[in-house]
């Protein structure tokens, strides 16, 4: 047998075995997300069947990107991500801390820990949604409690408490995500580093400093993917607790999507947001690896 003959077979054979996964990736992911690219360059309005329906090229781009409520669903997107993502970071990241330096009940504290995160998205919104009931819920109760004005404790009546409460109750859900995350990288860090800097004197910042931090980079990073890249598409939340409202004010991408395929039915003008959602969720993903590259570059010259 030649030299190249084995390499070339067991390669053969690896494809092989991988085609019936690439295949079912192909019919998942890829094909329908060819069908929405194809549709976004149509016009196809189910409620106005006599309209020309057809090929109209970049025409629903054109009006996407000179609509003022599209811009205005992005930056409300985009804040959102910043700030719930940011927020689920850092208290993910003491949480995780925490959990790892416990040495009792640590399977009952992670199991409570990860109790928000098993609770269904519209389910977890609704509940909040009697918290924040002006009429019996126990935020406004506090509120009257602290003696606030009556318009205060409508929360959801107004654009900045609004989102004050949805930006909540993301982070009461998700963090949990981001903990159990933070946690496996924290659990793959050897503890003769440790051990070796409490030798040398470091101090306990110090050591998370130079060592936990600098070696969760990776885990952080795809942390910050996954919850990206979900806070991106956000829709449950908006739609449980505010509808959009008030008014559009607490209006997102995804929701507008939702607004215009499900209610409008313009499945051509639906499918070019949703391009436009993908490529916005890509964007953070390409970033976020980009960055993991520059880190492992770093570790390897260093």
């Amino acid at each position: 047998m030649k030299s190249g003959q084995l390499p070339f077979r067991e390669a053969r054979w690896g494809y092989l075995l991988a085609a019936p996964a690439l295949l079912v990736i192909a019919l998942v992911a890829l094909y329908p997300l060819g069908c929405t690219l194809w549709l976004s360059f149509q016009q196809k309005i189910i409620k106005l069947p006599w309209l020309h329906t057809g090929w109209v090229g970049l025409a629903n781009y054109r009006e996407l990107f000179t609509d003022t409520r599209f811009w205005q669903a992005l930056a409300h997107t985009v804040m959102f991500t910043v700030v719930s993502v940011g927020l689920e970071l850092v208290l993910g990241l003491l949480a995780a801390l925490a959990i790892h330096r416990a040495r009792i009940l640590t399977g009952l504290t992670r199991a409570a820990v990860l109790l928000p995160w098993a609770i269904p998205t519209v389910v977890a919104a609704v509940m909040w949604l009697f918290l924040v009931n002006p009429a019996f819920g126990l935020i406004p109760m506090g509120l009257r409690f602290l003696g606030l004005p009556e318009t205060c404790q409508v929360l959801l009546a107004h654009p900045a408490s609004a989102w004050a409460v949805i930006i909540a109750t993301d982070v009461w859900k998700n963090t949990p995500f981001m903990t159990l995350m933070l946690l496996a990288g924290l659990q793959v860090i050897p503890v003769d580093l440790y051990e070796a800097a409490a030798l040398d004197g470091a101090s306990r910042w110090q050591a998370c400093r130079r060592i936990t931090l600098p070696l969760l980079v990776p885990a952080i990073l795809v942390a910050l993917i996954f919850r990206t890249a979900q806070a991106f598409m956000v829709f449950g939340h908006i739609y449980a607790l505010t509808g959009g409202g008030p008014g559009t004010a607490t209006e997102t991408l995804a929701f507008l999507n939702y607004q215009a395929i499900l209610n409008d039915m313009r499945f051509g003008y639906g499918s070019a947001l949703s391009v436009v959602i993908f490529l916005g969720s890509l964007a953070f993903a390409l970033f976020y690896l980009s960055a993991m590259g520059l880190q492992v570059k770093g570790e390897e010259r260093s």
